[in-house]
Order: structure tokens, then sequence, then C-alpha cells
């Protein structure tokens, strides 16, 4: 949900220009990957407003996926930044210009660059998540806040 946000206001910036729109991350990419993996499956052509809408849930099935391996992996060294580095340029600008879903020259710096944010995105808020749902961590994070707010509380009444 994040990067669809992020993706909406970045096309609202843009203004639909489809050189600066995300790289791999957009409508041209969102159509020609569904086709490209319907094609693979069903040899049969699909219609433009089809693979839109396919697309797309491709798009976040494959990072919901991505997400939940993610969890149960649980690399030894975490870093939220790395994953979005990684996944931006292994799951997004070397396959998508590779498979032809893509052309990466007839984009803009600025659509690299929005696809390397909204990885970096996509990252952090999987690694935040990752941390929110393991075992204690929801009490560990609520015993830091009533620390803090009890310190807080005896600050105050003693000045």
């Amino acid at each position: 949900a994040a990067m669809h946000v992020f993706r909406s206001v970045w096309e609202d910036i843009v203004s639909q220009d489809s050189r600066h729109s995300i790289f791999g991350f957009n409508h041209e990419a969102d159509v020609n990957a569904a086709r490209l993996g319907y094609e693979l499956l069903f040899e049969q052509a699909l219609a433009e407003e089809q693979a839109g809408r396919i697309g797309v849930a491709m798009h976040y099935a494959f990072g919901a996926v991505l997400g939940i391996a993610y969890q149960f992996i649980r690399p030894p060294v975490r870093s939220d930044v790395a994953l979005g580095a990684f996944l931006w340029l292994c799951a997004d600008e070397v396959p998508m210009a590779v498979s032809g879903i893509s052309d990466p020259f007839a984009k803009s710096a600025a659509s690299h660059a929005s696809a390397f944010a909204a990885h970096l995105i996509f990252g952090a808020v999987t690694g935040y998540m990752t941390r929110l749902l393991q075992p204690g961590q929801q009490l560990e994070q609520e015993s830091i806040c009533l620390k803090k707010n009890k310190t807080d509380a005896g600050r105050d009444m003693s000045q």
C-alpha cells in the first residue's frame, strides 16, 4: 500500500508523462508483464484493460510473497534499505529490461530514481512489519513506551 501511495503521488507530480513514470511500476509494465505471463500460460492474447488489472495484481502478489518470505527467512543481518535496493535491482531493473517488459532507455533518470525510492519504501515498510510481527515485539515496544511515560511523568512532578 505504501508503494501505491508513492506511485499515485509521483504520477501526479510528473503529470502522467510516461518517460518519468516509475520504471517497472507503471501501466506499460503492468500491461506487458500480464500479457507476457498470460501468453506463456494460456497461449492466447490478453486485452489491454484486463492486462492492466492483472498486471497490478501480479505486482502486489509478488510483493506480498517477497514480504512473507522475508518474514520467514529472517536474514541474520537485516537492513530494510538493503532489501529495498536488492529488490529494485534484482526484481525490477534487470528483469524488466531483460524480459522486454519495459525499455529502460526510454525512461528518464527520474523514472529509475523513483523506482529506487519506491523499493526503499517497500523495504522499510516490510522490515517494520516484520519486526512488529515477531513474537513479543509488541509487548517490548509497549513496555518501552510505558517506561518513557513514567519517566516523563516523574520529571513533570519534580518541576
